[in-house]
């Protein structure tokens, strides 16, 4: 049986990001994932904000394409805001945390299955283990998207991903992501699960997209929901969700990544002295971002083609430019100052 301070059940960002964390602070951490080899399957599209440098090293090798803008499309109208952002090889990204986590002195359990709990000890499909905290399982009143996308081989510019809205696909949309000039990401993800194969096909044979499909993708994508916690308490144990288990994602475009460093970031304390973090700046912000994509989610595509004119404001793309994404709360009180009719736009919400 081994012993630990802290069980950490899910090898991916989140999971390795929180087990270096308190291994560097000296607790004794187990970091289990039921996958052999984490990484795979390949389940999003690896293009993250610039807000990436702030917890990670970007010069690892794990960055395969940096974009220098953005094109958003609608049915009829269109346009381009500069946007620096990185496309990386999510089996590369995983195994490096993991492997930093390993570095910091977290004991890695690969290939094992987290079965239950018993008499206070915590059940593995290898070997029991006790622990103090541990960080596993999915919250219940959790919906989610899934996401389906293609590796194809296709003629595209590496400096820009794409971005479309259609309302035949308007509880999301649709992306094409360069990896590299000859490769892309082309995805799309709906609520309505069934679905999702015939408006892949309906966006790609609409935008006459082709090319050889080398590799097919596919994943869930938690909705933000602002009233689950991240913290519970069974059987004398503190429980604690980050990462896609815990639905801090970003509504708005699915991104998790950064929501969940930043979280795990802001919880460190809490964690430590076996309290509830309160995260009360970040599920403000995962709130602007639900309410943006509910509003969306609403739109025609007229609605879309107006949203599109009003983006091409200096005013509003200026802002766009200059505050990420991942800043989410200044970015709308910016564009609203600076353009106060996008205050229509709530009619549909």
């Amino acid at each position: 049986m081994k012993e630990a301070d802290y069980l950490i059940v899910g090898a991916g960002p989140a999971g390795s990001y929180l087990a270096e964390k308190l291994a560097l602070k000296g607790f004794k951490v187990i970091l289990a994932d039921k996958k052999k080899t984490v990484g795979k399957p390949v389940q999003c599209t690896g293009l993250i904000t610039e807000e990436l440098k702030k917890y990670v090293d970007i010069s690892e090798g794990f960055v395969k394409n940096v974009t220098k803008k953005v094109e958003i499309y609608s049915k009829n109208e269109s346009f381009a805001v500069n946007s620096k952002e990185y496309i990386i090889d999510r089996f590369e990204f995983d195994n490096y945390l993991l492997g930093k986590s390993e570095d910091a002195g977290a004991k890695i359990l690969l290939g094992s299955e987290f079965l239950g709990e018993k008499n206070g000890k915590i059940i593995m499909s290898k070997e029991s283990i006790t622990a103090r905290t541990k960080c596993f399982g999915l919250i219940k009143r959790m919906n989610y998207f899934l996401g389906k996308q293609y590796l194809i081989r296709m003629r595209s510019s590496p400096e820009a991903y794409k971005v479309y809205f259609d309302e035949k696909f308007r509880d999301f949309f649709a992306w094409i992501v360069p990896v590299s000039k000859t490769v892309s990401r082309v995805g799309i993800a709906s609520k309505d699960m069934p679905s999702v194969n015939e408006k892949l096909k309906y966006f790609m044979n609409s935008r006459k997209i082709k090319g050889k499909i080398l590799e097919t993708n596919a994943g869930l994508i938690p909705l933000f929901n602002p009233l689950n916690s991240n913290h519970v308490k069974r059987l004398g144990m503190n429980v604690y969700l980050f990462g896609d288990a815990s639905g801090l994602v970003k509504a708005s475009t699915g991104g998790g990544i950064i929501p969940a460093f930043n979280s795990i970031d802001k919880s460190l304390p809490e964690i430590i002295l076996g309290r509830t973090p309160k995260l009360l700046g970040i599920k403000k912000e995962l709130i602007l971002h639900l309410i943006a994509h509910n509003i969306m989610g609403n739109f025609k595509d007229t609605d879309y083609d107006s949203l599109i004119t009003d983006a091409k404001d200096s005013r509003v793309k200026s802002v766009i430019e200059k505050i990420s994404r991942d800043n989410f709360g200044l970015m709308a009180l910016k564009l609203f100052l600076k353009k106060p009719g996008l205050v229509k736009y709530f009619k549909l919400y």
